[in-house]
């Protein structure tokens, strides 16, 4: 298993996005705030792990790091108002998937009709 570096960005302009390493991006493009959020097993800890990252509007990023043990990935963004949607949430069985499909997420819209679409 290659070591898995998962990166989610959020720009609200606001993307969850891919590199060569195990990484997803986000940029945000909406007319909202948005917050990613992943959740993961860790082999090495047996351990369910999860991260949220604070509001992120326009202009903002923030980066989130996987250890290559993470198993059963899940990552979504969430308009931060209550009673509006997710917007997105895609799984990966481990890192080695995140590798054979596309990571690369951009959100836009407003807060009544938000868009997703890889950018790959």
């Amino acid at each position: 298993m290659k070591s898995a570096t998962m990166i989610c960005v959020l720009l609200l302009a606001g993307v969850c996005l891919a590199n060569a390493s195990q990484s997803c991006k986000v940029d945000n493009g909406g007319g909202y705030v948005i917050k990613l959020t992943v959740q993961y097993f860790d082999m090495a800890t047996s351990k369910v792990e999860s991260w949220q990252s604070n509001g992120v509007s326009l202009g903002f990023s923030t980066s989130y790091t996987f250890p290559d043990t993470a198993l059963g990935i899940d990552c979504h963004a969430n308009i931060v108002m209550a009673g509006f949607p997710q917007i997105y949430n895609v799984h990966y069985d481990s890192v080695d998937d995140m590798l054979a499909t596309c990571t690369a997420y951009k959100v836009w819209g407003t807060i009544f009709v938000p868009y997703y679409g890889t950018t790959c």
